[in-house]
């Protein structure tokens, strides 16, 4: 492990940006892969001992002047959930390490996202048949934590690229078929969001309402990316310059059109969901990020060994092609 783990910390001119979206409490058999506050902080704590982990500005700016220094790594964090606040700054703090927040504004001050309904809808729903009404996974079996796992999964997937308000109202009509009030506490304030800002730490737009960019046309596009960043901006007091793509993968979720309206509002820098680490020569505007969240330890360092020696992700090009990282 050890050679390996020198590969990833020496090699220059290049960094590592990883993806994050909640830090448990404790371990949620409905979200397995996210990593509890122990599991987090022994992760953090690795990285602030053996790398350097920079402002994602830093190293945009870096890949641009090709003076990132070695062992370079991004902590990034997306759709803004409150454990974010709650669990994950005061290990930052607590290790003074640098972290970006990227924030879908809608789900604010006691929204919920689609996805999180749904999974606490397949949580809470009854033992046995279930008609969820949503087509194609009408009639579901909940027998055990597994059938559980895979219903909410498969919800997720034949929601999650429906237009916005259709994927609403079929969220929706799910939740009053079980009686059940959508959750109210999973996603920050936006006062937690100002204590974010306040802390050090780096606040991203990643649109209004969490749409797939690439199943709106160019103006919806623009304002959804629009609307998110003004009321971070109003709300932190300060210039917000960096994207997260939603979902985040080229060509399925968003277009090179989405990237020229970014470079045509002037931001700085946005990541994807696209695999693979960011070398000198990659677009600014389309990061490759890696997410493992869950992995424990020693674990966790060789999935970025792998990473660094694996396949480069895939940027879109000026006609939507699909090119490898530089």
């Amino acid at each position: 492990m050890a050679n390996r783990l020198a590969s990833v910390r020496h090699r220059k001119g290049s960094v590592l940006i990883l993806t994050y979206h909640s830090v448990l409490d404790e371990p949620d058999p409905m979200r397995p892969s996210a990593p509890t506050v122990e599991v987090f902080e022994s992760q953090m704590t690795v990285l602030a001992d053996e790398f350097n982990v920079l402002p994602l500005a830093d190293a945009v700016a870096g890949l641009e002047n090709g003076r990132l220094p070695p062992a370079a790594v991004v902590v990034t964090f997306d759709d803004g959930y409150a454990d974010n606040h709650r669990n994950a700054l005061p290990i930052l703090r607590k290790l003074d390490l640098p972290a970006t927040f990227f924030i879908a504004t809608s789900y604010l001050d006691g929204g919920c996202m689609f996805n999180d309904c749904l999974i606490e809808a397949a949580r809470a729903a009854p033992s046995g048949s279930w008609d969820t009404g949503v087509a194609p996974v009408s009639e579901v079996k909940l027998d055990s934590l597994a059938d559980r796992l895979a219903v909410a999964g498969r919800l997720i997937e034949a929601v999650k690229y429906q237009p916005l308000e259709r994927r609403k109202s079929r969220v929706e009509g799910l939740l009053d078929r079980l009686g059940m009030a959508r959750p109210t506490d999973l996603m920050m304030t936006s006062g937690q969001v100002r204590d974010l800002h306040s802390a050090g730490m780096t606040i991203g737009a990643h649109t209004y309402a969490h749409p797939i960019l690439a199943r709106l046309d160019a103006a919806e596009s623009r304002e959804e990316i629009t609307r998110g960043r003004e009321e971070l901006q109003a709300m932190v007091g300060g210039q917000v310059d960096l994207f997260a793509y939603p979902n985040g993968q080229p060509k399925r979720d968003y277009l090179w059109r989405d990237v020229e309206i970014l470079k045509r509002l002037g931001f700085n820098g946005a990541v994807s969901t696209a695999w693979g680490i960011a070398t000198a020569g990659a677009d600014s505007l389309q990061l490759p990020r890696l997410g493992f969240p869950a992995a424990r330890d020693g674990d966790f360092f060789m999935r970025l060994a792998r990473a660094r020696a694996g396949s480069p992700g895939h940027l879109l090009g000026p006609h939507g092609s699909a090119g490898k990282l530089l």
